[in-house]
């Protein structure tokens, strides 16, 4: 059984995301403030929980998850879970917004 080492600084590690909407994407920027990787989170305005997103060591995301209803208008929040060597560290992101026109 192997145990992870968390450096001490990464007790206080938050990633932080921006948002911008793109023609057929949302993309999103994450500076990782010094872990490895992320969890990217999603929820649609108004729900209680957040899904998996994706999984990633990159600093630009893009969701591509098609709108739930074509012609409405959603709003999707996202959040990113600090990693370090697949273990959570840290705290959650602040949540991002982006408003998808209907």
């Amino acid at each position: 059984m192997s145990t992870v080492h968390i450096p001490a600084h990464l007790v206080h590690c938050q990633p932080r995301l921006t948002v911008s909407l793109r023609p057929g994407c949302i993309r999103l920027g994450c500076w990782f403030n010094g872990a490895q990787a992320i969890r990217l989170q999603m929820r649609y305005k108004g729900e209680p929980w957040f899904t998996l997103l994706d999984s990633c060591e990159s600093p630009t995301i893009e969701d591509r998850t098609p709108v739930q209803v074509p012609g409405v208008e959603e709003t999707r929040e996202y959040r990113a879970i600090p990693l370090w060597q697949g273990e959570e560290v840290g705290q959650p992101s602040e949540v991002v917004s982006v408003t998808l026109p209907g």
